[in-house]
């Protein structure tokens, strides 16, 4: 797999643009814009989620074919792939919580009841004489029991069936929260994220007493691109142009859309 800058050969040193393209032509796919973002998504490495699920279809299938990289696009690439939004969400979690609270009251008070009613019965069996008398009490406690567990253990199952969609409802939650400070057209952090980002290096960088660089980076001629080729397009160069960026910068660099034809990255000094 190459990596997101350059592949090194012996002859020569193949950037990665060359490389996509000539993976393409060999794949027999068409060359889209969307093509490219897949690709140098995938040979970058930097989307884990991408990568994983299209090596599971190489594995199944020997290869991935143009559907394959449609579904996987939308999947894990598209900036509108989150289809609930944060309330919608938040709304499920809470009637769930809402579920598992009522569910843990009705539990409670039925326990209460069977104390009541397992007390009365031994004081029947205490109080019997006659042998019919301690059967019956005995039979009536031992019905008692079983229905106990049987509600104990629909309770359990609910509980944990309950506690796994908690969890999944919460995942999405944070997702859609960390999409709400993403640029959707080209999946950087979007300029009310890179403002928190750097006044936080601003303080890290003062009491460490480290340099700390920003950088920007703006598009001279956009709007005249935008206008003689669409907006559609202007997007899909954006979203090339912010992976581009990024692939240049090192793990600890925080990459931003900080204006619609300028782009931001914050560098903290890094040692060892």
């Amino acid at each position: 797999m190459s990596t997101a800058r350059t592949i090194a050969t012996p002859e020569r040193r193949i950037y990665v643009g060359d490389a996509i393209a000539e993976q393409i032509r060999a794949s027999g796919l068409p060359f889209e814009p969307r093509q490219f973002e897949f690709w140098f998504a995938y040979k970058s490495g930097r989307n884990v989620a991408l990568n994983a699920a299209a090596d599971a279809i190489v594995v199944q299938n020997g290869a991935l074919t143009g559907p394959d990289i449609e579904r996987l696009h939308n999947a894990y690439l598209s900036p509108w792939r989150m289809g609930d939004d944060s309330d919608a969400i938040a709304a499920r979690l809470s009637g769930r919580l809402e579920e598992l609270n009522l569910a843990l009251e009705g539990a409670i008070g039925a326990a209460h009841e069977q104390r009541a009613t397992l007390a009365a019965e031994a004081a029947a069996l205490s109080n019997g004489n006659a042998l019919k008398d301690i059967l019956a009490a005995i039979g009536r406690l031992t019905r008692l029991t079983e229905e106990s567990q049987t509600r104990l253990a629909l309770l359990e199952a609910r509980m944990d069936a309950m506690h796994r969609e908690i969890g999944v409802i919460r995942q999405q939650l944070s997702v859609v929260r960390s999409e709400c400070q993403t640029d959707p057209i080209t999946g950087l952090p979007n300029r009310a994220a890179f403002d928190a980002t750097v006044s936080r290096a601003i303080d890290q960088a003062t009491v460490s007493r480290q340099p700390l660089s920003v950088v920007l980076c703006d598009l001279d001629y956009f709007a005249a691109f935008n206008e003689n080729f669409g907006n559609v397009v202007g997007d899909q160069v954006l979203r090339a142009i912010a992976m581009l960026f990024k692939s240049h910068m090192r793990p600890g660099d925080t990459v931003a859309r900080f204006d619609s034809d300028t782009f931001a990255a914050i560098l903290p000094l890094m040692r060892g």
